[in-house]
């Protein structure tokens, strides 16, 4: 993003084309004054090394929005249909980022893709629920594979896109529904409350996941059906496999396993999306017997972080996943 890289400019030195002569003079003529390191820590190798959980939360935004852009904004907004309304931000990752810039590719990173991909009108039913509650829902993306339209629907990656818009939503939206992707960044820079659905993975041994809190965030996986068994596996075993399986080959180890990917139905999205939407409302309490239920997933999960060291999908799951499928949990 040249909005992200320029925004960051203001605030930090970057090492950029037009900077690049600058630095490799500072580095020729005054290597003593400077200390280059060329260590590169994943998160699992960060999370080998330290408690990255007791590390708070920045407490400022770490981008604003000077005066300038909050008019630009603002006229996007009204050309949009959406001065002045609630929405929320969804977004389902397809191949028409790929097909736009990345070409065609081997057959590990369509294994990647596909897990990652879903249909974008598996949110109709979302969709539908929350314009019940007078919300609009506003379709991100960039370079998508089709359009999204309907009642109290924007589609906003195929009909207003612009860079700053990006930043703009995803900071003041009600929350974001949103799968694997690079866009969650985003969200994540003005601690936006997520629905993280169609979970690929449950670990960082794998593909990215970002930082969620039980507290503010919700997620649901997308489910992994053993042929062989005839069967889905449980949290305990996609970590498992996760962990034996430590890069983004994990997902042709599935296929050659012969464990397929089966996507949440447009009701399970449905489901957590409203369950975000009342918890934010105040409308929503819980159970013993549901908090029993998170209380068994963390202990899952918590099992195998103090065993292999990994970061995690840390999130509450959604209330009816766990519920209409009892075998997560097993």
């Amino acid at each position: 993003s040249r909005y992200l890289l320029r925004r960051c400019v203001e605030k930090m030195e970057i090492v950029s084309q037009e900077t690049a002569a600058f630095w490799k003079h500072v580095l020729r003529h005054h290597r003593s004054q400077v200390t280059v390191s060329r260590r590169y820590w994943t998160f699992t190798a960060i999370a080998r090394c330290m408690d990255y959980r007791r590390i708070p939360f920045p407490k400022d935004f770490i981008l604003d929005f000077p005066p300038e852009e909050e008019a630009e904004a603002q006229g996007h907004l009204h050309r949009m249909g959406l001065a002045g309304k609630p929405y929320v931000c969804i977004y389902a990752r397809d191949n028409g980022w790929n097909k736009a810039f990345k070409g065609e590719l081997g057959s590990s990173y369509q294994c990647h893709d596909d897990a990652r991909n879903f249909d974008v009108e598996d949110y109709r039913a979302a969709v539908g629920r929350l314009a019940a509650r007078g919300l609009w829902s506003v379709r991100m993306g960039r370079a998508v594979e089709r359009p999204f339209e309907g009642d109290f629907v924007v589609d906003y990656a195929t009909r207003y896109r612009t860079e700053m818009m990006d930043f703009y939503l995803l900071a003041h939206c009600r929350f974001f529904v949103c799968t694997n992707s690079g866009i969650f960044a985003i969200a994540m820079l003005f601690r936006t409350p997520m629905v993280w659905v169609n979970a690929a993975v449950l670990s960082q041994c794998t593909d990215a996941v970002p930082p969620l809190t039980p507290k503010r965030d919700l997620m649901i996986p997308q489910k992994y059906w053993s042929r062989q068994e005839g069967r889905y596996l449980g949290a305990r075993e996609m970590l498992a496999f996760e962990n034996a399986h430590p890069d983004y080959g994990i997902y042709d180890a599935y296929a050659r396993a012969g464990i397929e990917i089966r996507k949440n139905t447009p009701e399970e999205i449905a489901d957590v999306a409203m369950e975000m939407e009342d918890r934010l409302a105040g409308r929503r309490t819980y159970t013993p017997e549901e908090e029993a239920l998170q209380d068994r997933y963390r202990e899952i999960l918590m099992d195998a972080v103090e065993e292999n060291h990994f970061l995690y999908l840390d999130a509450r799951v959604g209330t009816e996943f766990l519920k209409q499928n009892p075998w997560f949990l097993e």
